[in-house]
């Protein structure tokens, strides 16, 4: 995926070189343009890198398997499963949403799949609902 996009990027970097080179405008115009081009496309391309892999903001949306979570007492750091794949999450920490994430990874560890859902409407902190599923708890 990002071959492709560098590619795509390097594409639109020699047409609008190539455009900006066959213009009429003047040659101070073009001395600056073409370094200013090429310094957005580097720009963006380091903010995409470095972008990647981090926390998404907010509690996940829609149902998800809990996989694991961690909390220092002002956040929770909480890792899912979802219909997207895995995701790490990063919101305000709660003290009732801490007890039921506990809850939960006592119940991970024990072999049983466990499903949540934030009963929220908008990206606001909302009540956290969990479920087991009980076709994976050990006999």
């Amino acid at each position: 995926m990002i071959y492709i996009l560098a590619f795509l990027v390097f594409l639109l970097l020699i047409t609008l070189s190539y455009a900006i080179y066959k213009s009429e405008e003047n040659d101070i115009f073009k001395l600056i343009c073409l370094p200013l081009l090429f310094a957005t496309a580097l720009a963006l391309g380091f903010h995409y890198i470095e972008s990647l892999g981090r926390p998404a903001i907010g509690e996940p949306v829609g149902q998800w398997n809990y996989i694991h979570h961690e909390t220092d007492g002002v956040d929770i750091e909480l890792w899912v499963k979802d219909k997207k794949g895995s995701r790490l999450y990063i919101f305000p920490y709660d003290e009732e949403t801490q007890e039921q994430l506990e809850g939960a990874n006592g119940l991970v560890e024990e072999g049983v799949e466990v499903i949540g859902n934030f009963n929220n409407s908008e990206h606001t902190h909302g009540d956290l609902e969990i479920k087991v599923d009980t076709r994976t708890i050990p006999k």
